[in-house]
């Protein structure tokens, strides 16, 4: 009795490290390479800065969560397979990442093998098809274009122009929000392997109208006014998606250009809580790195899921080694079911329950956002910010 009493205390402490010092592991897919790669940087860097600063603190509940990234050079296949990978080898327990022609595919593996995708880096509207494992950081693409037209009708305006990208869907959606509301959008389309912007640039002087849209990613459209120059831009108002990030944008432009950027972070974001925390992290994560408006968005996707995963890991709590023999069948059950299948599928499912039915969350921007019932979005209120 007491060589099987130890054996069982043997078998018990050997479970309990096995658990207790399991690491999470979270996927990321997201295009890291070339001119559209800044943005999903900075946001990854973001991720790792919440998850660094977790794990300092002692991790989640003990365990420590880290970020495993993959380029998907903003292709579909590479994405698939970056997920295939993720969930099939390296049993994460969440996805992170996508972007306009990635999100989709990401999804449908997250749906497929029940696991948690939080979407955050771009959300087109055919991301919100019912996917029961799919929450969304960002405020659904069609509630962003429509509130951006809403704008241009309460400032008079009638006539927009409207610079994207050629791999773009969000013009289309723009295009459907502004036709009800009686705005006339003038479209220019710019190439986005070639740096010749010739063609663009000479049509975008050739049209009159004061407000202009910028769509695409912050380094492009950086560039391209760069191009334009202050004859242009000067007696014009520039105003960028929620996804563009305002002080790469700015970045080596003239002072007299006139920025107005979306914005659903919330108002005075550089006196909030959570930028102070993201920024002062951030350096300790690396000093070289500049703290950015993508960025943070990363910063608190990363503690939003955080929040959820404290509520779903459960370590072992004992007060004496004799509590050990006193563990529950389940937690053999639990244990066992890990070893055959690889991973802790039950785990997963409570993890987006977790963060889908919390109706607020306090991430510290001075506002506190939910998950939507129905659009799988967060309840964030748009703003308009002057940069």
């Amino acid at each position: 009795m007491i060589f099987i009493r130890q054996c069982l205390l043997g078998l018990g402490l050997c479970m309990l490290v096995s658990y207790s010092y399991a690491d999470i592991t979270v996927g990321m897919s997201a295009g890291f390479s070339g001119f559209r790669g800044q943005d999903n940087l900075a946001y990854r860097y973001g991720v790792e800065t919440a998850f660094s600063q977790t794990n300092e603190a002692g991790g989640v509940k003990g365990e420590i969560i880290k970020l495993e990234a993959l380029d998907d050079e903003f292709s579909s296949d590479l994405a698939g397979q970056n997920a295939l990978r993720f969930t099939n080898r390296k049993n994460v327990l969440a996805m992170l990442g996508g972007g306009e022609n990635t999100s989709d595919v990401l999804s449908n593996v997250a749906d497929q093998k029940e696991i948690l995708f939080l979407g955050g880096v771009s959300t087109p509207p055919k991301m919100f098809q019912n996917y029961d494992n799919v929450l969304t950081v960002r405020p659904p693409m069609s509630e962003e274009t429509t509130y951006m037209c809403r704008q241009f009708v309460d400032r008079g305006v009638s006539k927009v122009t409207v610079a994207y990208p050629e791999y773009s869907v969000m013009y289309a959606e723009l295009k459907r929000s502004c036709a009800p509301l009686g705005v006339v959008l003038d479209a220019v389309s710019y190439p986005i392997s070639s740096m010749s912007y010739s063609k663009s640039v000479q049509q975008l002087f050739e049209l009159a109208n004061e407000n202009v849209v910028m769509l695409g990613d912050s380094k492009t459209i950086n560039l391209l006014l760069a191009r334009l120059g202050g004859d242009f831009y000067g007696a014009k108002t520039v105003w960028l998606a929620s996804d563009v990030d305002p002080d790469l944008v700015k970045q080596n432009q003239l002072d007299t250009l006139e920025l107005k950027v979306l914005s659903f972070l919330g108002s005075q974001l550089k006196q909030t809580q959570a930028y102070k925390a993201y920024s002062e992290n951030l350096a300790k994560l690396n000093p070289y790195l500049m703290p950015s408006l993508r960025g943070l968005e990363g910063y608190v996707t990363a503690l939003i899921l955080v929040r959820g995963l404290e509520d779903v890991i459960n370590p072992f709590d004992l007060k004496s080694p004799s509590d050990v023999i006193k563990l529950p069948l389940n937690v053999m059950r639990r244990f066992t079911g890990w070893v055959q299948e690889g991973k802790d599928i039950e785990q997963q499912r409570q993890l987006v329950i977790a963060l889908s039915v919390m109706e607020n969350l306090n991430v510290g921007l001075r506002t506190y956002p939910g998950f939507v019932d129905g659009n799988q979005s967060m309840n964030w209120t748009f703003s308009v910010e002057d940069y």
